[in-house]
This record gives structure tokens, C-alpha cells and sequence, in this order.
């Protein structure tokens, strides 16, 4: 026994002995079970989408091994990340649904029917504005009718809508606003507008969220 060990009162010097034997059972793995354990039991999973669960692969196992060191269930970065990327997912894919839809609608493509126009009413907010590129107000239930009434009015016009230059900005937890430009053609004539559009989300909505407001301005190469 070293001579420094033997100043030490012997129920002190065991005590230190099941200590140093304790600390040795965890570094030789005896641990790792509970690590495991608690890593598979984390609620931290990655978004179903393809393209999201590609981007945070690298970033699983950090993300599992952070919560380990937070209190459980506490949201970390990572996983508020992660549901900022998921909803972003959801309004970009919502913009291009919901532009599809007026494309095949205004070219007659769509049977003009309560379940056609069911697609937009889910989408809508019932609170939803928008701002014409004119400066016109106009809320839902006047929107819905005139979109009704124009069923087919680019019918064998070659019209066809693209989006372009998506930006998405969280605003909060549940409200996201988005930023992109819509071009269309019509028998050979193009023209674009930037819109600003406020999403909320709704799980009962085609893609999880729902238009709030939206606001059009002509682009500068716009007639």
C-alpha cells in the first residue's frame, strides 16, 4: 500500500475503493446499455420527407446524444430546427399543390365539382385576404366565387403557371411567411408577380398549413 494511503482512516479508504471500482465498471462499458436506451427512447425523429431525411443524416446521432444531456422531453436546437425544416417543406410544397390546382382549374383540366373545389377550400384559411397586384382586397368567400366562375377560361390557350425563387421566413412556432415569384403564360404572352404569403399551420389542410394572407405585386418586366 502506497504510504500516502495509510494516513487515510480505513472506512474512508473504502469508500474511495468502491468508487475507483465503480468508475471502472463505467468506462468499461457497463454504461452503455442505459446510453443506448435512452438514445432510442428519444422522441427526436427526422421528418419523413426524403430530401429532409438526407440534409439531418449527419446530424442524428449529435442530435440523440444532445438530448441525453437535456431534461426529458425538453426541446432542443436541434429539434426545433428540425420542425422549422418540416414546415418549410410543407409551404413550399403547398405553393407549388395549390398553383398545379388554378393551372389544371383555369385550363378546364379539373371536372368543375364540390370535390375539385374542396382542395382550395381546405387550403384557405377562413380568415384569408389577398392583395391583387391592382391594390384590390379581396377576402375568401369572393375569392371562392370567382374562382368557381372561372373554370376553364384558359382552355386551349396553352396557360401554364411556374413558380420561382422560394424564400421562407418562421415568424413563430405555428406561422411561417414565404416569398416567391409566379410567371404565367398564355398564348405566348408571360408575365410574373411577386407574392408574400402568410402560412399557418392546420393539420387538417392538404399539406399541413393553411393561407392566411397573401400580397401580389407585378414584377418590374411585367406589363
Amino acid at each position: 500500500m502506497p504510504s500516502f494511503m495509510r494516513s487515510i482512516p480505513y472506512f474512508c479508504r473504502t469508500a474511495l475503493a468502491f468508487l475507483v471500482i465503480g468508475s471502472c465498471a463505467m468506462l468499461t462499458g457497463q454504461s452503455r446499455p442505459i446510453l443506448k436506451q435512452t438514445a432510442s427512447a428519444s422522441p427526436h425523429q427526422l421528418p419523413a420527407q426524403d430530401f429532409l431525411t438526407t440534409f439531418f443524416e449527419g446530424t442524428q446521432i449529435d442530435s440523440k446524444a444532445f438530448l441525453l444531456w437535456g431534461s426529458p422531453g425538453s426541446p432542443t436546437r436541434e429539434s426545433q430546427n428540425e420542425e422549422q425544416q418540416s414546415m418549410e417543406y410543407q409551404v413550399r410544397q403547398e405553393i407549388l399543390d395549390l398553383h398545379r390546382f388554378f393551372q389544371d382549374w383555369f385550363n378546364g383540366v379539373l371536372p368543375k365539382n364540390a370535390a375539385s373545389v374542396q382542395r382550395l377550400d381546405r387550403a384557405l384559411n377562413p380568415q384569408f385576404r389577398i392583395v391583387s397586384p391592382h391594390g384590390i382586397l379581396t377576402e375568401k368567400p369572393r375569392l371562392m366565387e370567382g374562382i368557381e366562375q372561372a373554370h376553364g377560361v384558359h382552355a386551349g390557350k396553352g396557360f401554364r403557371i411556374w413558380i420561382d425563387n422560394v424564400t421562407c421566413r418562421q415568424l413563430s412556432p405555428d406561422l411561417m411567411l414565404a416569398t416567391y415569384e409566379e410567371w404565367q403564360e398564355s398564348e405566348g404572352t408571360k408575365r410574373g408577380r411577386v407574392s408574400s404569403a402568410l402560412f399557418q399551420k392546420q393539420v387538417t389542410a392538404p399539406n399541413q398549413v393553411t393561407w392566411l394572407h397573401v400580397h401580389e405585386t407585378w414584377l418590374p418586366q411585367s406589363p
